[in-house]
């Protein structure tokens, strides 16, 4: 496995437009303590203070709910029916579209691929200024279409975000 870059990773991150967050099954009950699961995304939430960015959750809990993310750049269509957020995100994407939008996928699987995992590599394909980082334990492969414009970490999401956010 190869050792990840976390310098390359926070300089894109701090050096994009837009930044799209992916929360996916890594962050579902059964995957860690819920205390553990809302303590990283805390930790992530204050790390992305002042930047662009929007945060999608593909999981059924309300987990993602309770961070102390921009309250107006959330949206978990599984967990509820928030037509306004869903809005809010169809919105904010249409903005990507010719900016550097740098896209974290964080722990996605294939339960609910079209949710997150399936239009994040369209946005990245259809995007010449866009990157895809994806992290998961499990599902972290890139497909060979942008494999030029994507990273994959094949680590824990909990243990990449509390490295991402120990050194700054």
């Amino acid at each position: 496995m190869n050792k990840v870059n976390y310098e390359e990773i926070r300089e894109k991150i701090h050096s994009c437009d837009m930044l799209l967050i992916g929360i996916g099954q890594e962050f579902e009950e059964g995957q860690a303590k819920k205390e553990e699961r809302l303590e990283t995304m805390e930790q992530l939430a204050s790390y992305l203070k002042g930047l662009n960015y929007f945060v999608l959750s593909s999981n059924k809990n309300d987990l993602v709910e309770q961070i102390s993310w921009r309250k107006d750049a959330v949206a978990a269509p599984l967990c509820r029916e928030d037509e306004a957020a869903w809005d809010r995100y169809m919105k904010w994407i249409s903005y990507t579209l010719n900016h550097k939008l740098l896209v974290l996928e964080l722990g996605e699987g294939f339960l609910n691929p079209a949710v997150m995992r399936w239009p994040f590599e369209r946005m990245v394909m259809i995007n010449q200024k866009a990157e895809l980082i994806r992290v998961g334990e499990k599902f972290s492969q890139i497909p060979e279409e942008i494999k030029e414009k994507g990273i994959a970490v094949p680590l824990s999401s909990l243990k990449f975000v509390t490295e991402l956010c120990s050194e700054d």
